[in-house]
């Protein structure tokens, strides 16, 4: 343990240690350098790396994992990569599902997420020419050699191909992270066509009022469009390796139609126009938000406040 920080904790003695993460090298040193001390450690979920679910991962994906963890501990035993939530003597977590997933019973509080204050979508059949957003995720970001970003581009062009067939307008907004060999394609792509959009910045939540569906791969994003309340198509394409291991809205709650291939998208485009389903839709997802993301009423911060609460009077 770094004797410089352990020696600010105990010279300060912070009355409690709240941290993003207790798996990585860094986060758990900093729990058991907390334990130390004698100090409580509080660790937060962020974002859906929360929601794997590594039995249901490809085998290779489970393999790297485990010999990772084995480099890990010969070089740096205290740095080792542990399992989340573990670690720390308290954990908050988004909603039920999460609680769910930890093997660990107790010191767990369920307090929402801070992304679902959304006032819920009022969904009507969408028009002659739906508005569809593409929120994308950063495969040239992985690791090199991890996915063929160029065949993964072969497929978004065919659902490009497919949507414009069946009249539909493109909001296109890449993550943030999205390497140029991935998004320079798509905007060139998008900004040659009538009826497309190209979106480089801002909030993709921003942009959901504006639209009939949200098309996106497995990510945080799944999450904010279900508490929204609007119509999810959950982009399961043949990428290896990819989503698989992820919790699914659409296997657990219904909520959500399933791209399988780019053909897909023409009858989920039809659904959009179909009451009945929307309506059933507007049920499932806040069921499926509930259970992932936790209650949607906006008041996250004042359970997370309340757990730090009761967490310093347990203390």
């Amino acid at each position: 343990m770094n004797p410089e920080y352990v020696q600010w904790l105990r010279r300060e003695k912070p009355d409690l240690v709240v941290l993003g993460s207790d798996a990585t090298g860094v986060g758990r040193w900093s729990a058991l350098a907390a334990r130390a001390c004698g100090i409580p450690t509080l660790v937060c979920q962020e974002g859906c790396r929360h929601l794997y679910e590594l039995d249901r991962a490809p085998l290779k994906i489970r393999v790297k994992r485990f010999l990772t963890q084995i480099a890990y501990r010969m070089v740096n035993p205290i740095g080792v990569l542990a399992e989340e939530f573990m670690t720390a003597d308290f954990a908050a977590v988004w909603g039920e599902h999460n609680r769910r997933m930890l093997r660990r019973k107790t010191g767990v509080y369920v307090v929402g997420s801070p992304e679902t204050s959304l006032v819920r979508k009022k969904l009507r059949p969408a028009g002659a020419s739906p508005r569809i957003l593409f929120l994308d995720t950063p495969f040239s970001s992985v690791s090199k050699g991890t996915f063929d970003v160029s065949s993964i581009n072969r497929l978004r062009f065919e659902m490009f191909g497919v949507l414009g067939k069946e009249n539909v307008e493109i909001w296109y907004k890449p993550h943030p992270f999205t390497l140029p060999e991935e998004r320079e394609p798509m905007r060139r792509a998008l900004e040659a066509r009538a009826g497309a959009r190209f979106i480089e910045t801002g909030d993709p939540m921003e942009l959901y009022k504006d639209c009939d569906a949200c098309m996106t791969f497995p990510s945080t994003c799944v999450l904010t469009s279900l508490a929204y309340g609007i119509p999810l198509f959950h982009l399961e394409l043949p990428i290896a390796g990819w989503g698989k291991m992820l919790w699914n809205p659409v296997e657990r709650f219904d909520a959500g139609v399933a791209i399988h291939r780019p053909g897909d998208l023409a009858a989920a485009v039809g659904r959009l126009r179909d009451s009945v389903w929307l309506a059933e839709y507007s049920e499932k997802s806040r069921r499926a938000a509930l259970d992932v993301a936790g209650p949607l009423d906006g008041k996250a911060p004042e359970r997370f406040a309340e757990c730090v609460s009761q967490i310093l009077n347990y203390s």
